[in-house]
This record gives C-alpha cells, sequence and structure tokens, in this order.
C-alpha cells in the first residue's frame, strides 16, 4: 500500500489542490463517453473492475488528468464514498474530505492501466462526480 495522499496534507493544503481543482467547470460540460475508442484507465478495488476512464485531452489541464467516467456494476459499493468527498469539499468541511479520501485509499480504491491492472495507483487525490473524474499523477516515489 502506497503512502496515503491525504492523510499528509492539511486543510490549507487540501484546499490549493483540490477547491482549486476543475470540479466545478466539470459538472457544467456534457460530453459523450468516447466508446469509439478503449479506455485510457480502469478503476479497480483489489482486483474487482469499478469503472472505465478515458483521458479527455481536451479538457486536460495541468496538473490535471481529466477523464470521462463509466462506472461498472461494482461502482456502488465505492459510490458513497466520491459522493462523500464531493459534499465535504462543496462545504468546505476539509476534515471529513481528508477523511473520505483517506476512506477511499485504505479500500484500495486506485486508478491503473488498462493493458496493466497490476501497476500501482497511478492517481493522486482521485475525484469522481457525475461522468468525470479528476486525479494528479502520483509521482513514482509514492507508488507502490
Amino acid at each position: 500500500m502506497h503512502t496515503a495522499f491525504y492523510a499528509n496534507v492539511d486543510a490549507d493544503d487540501l484546499l490549493r489542490h483540490v477547491w482549486g481543482g476543475p470540479g466545478a467547470r466539470l459538472r457544467q460540460l456534457d460530453k459523450p463517453l468516447p466508446l469509439d475508442r478503449s479506455p485510457d484507465f480502469l478503476l479497480v478495488c483489489g482486483e474487482e473492475v469499478l469503472g472505465r476512464l478515458w483521458d479527455d485531452e481536451d479538457e486536460s489541464d495541468f496538473p490535471w488528468n481529466i477523464c470521462l467516467f463509466e462506472p461498472g456494476p461494482a461502482f456502488g459499493q465505492a459510490r458513497a464514498l466520491f459522493e462523500r468527498l464531493q459534499r465535504a469539499i462543496e462545504a468546505g468541511r476539509y476534515d471529513e474530505a481528508r477523511e473520505a479520501g483517506g476512506e477511499i485509499e485504505h479500500r484500495d480504491i486506485r486508478v491503473v492501466l488498462v493493458d496493466m491492472p497490476a501497476t500501482p495507483d497511478l492517481a493522486m487525490g482521485l475525484q469522481i462526480a457525475g461522468r468525470w473524474a479528476w486525479f494528479r499523477n502520483r509521482p513514482r516515489s509514492m507508488r507502490g
């Protein structure tokens, strides 16, 4: 298990990292899934696939990777955690957001490459809201 991201940041750092992210802008966009190509990433919990993610190069904005997200049937077990994270962020309850983010990592919910599902978690600060998912790339030193 990697070093937990959310456990090592204070509320001000979380505010800059997450609140300044693309979430509010993305919720206003409605794009279809690019089903004409394979997904770039999988959202997994252990070995179970929770969903598929397509990198959206038109929307991605360094340092954020922005993806269109398609939940699978098993995503139900994680949906409440991501919704809790978003509600806490939007309400400015950063201790609760840090808790929810830590629970996501504790449950081993991670983003991996489609063609290499055994890779360590690629995402740092993963958030999912509706059809959108966004994260920062986890530095290699923090993977695995």
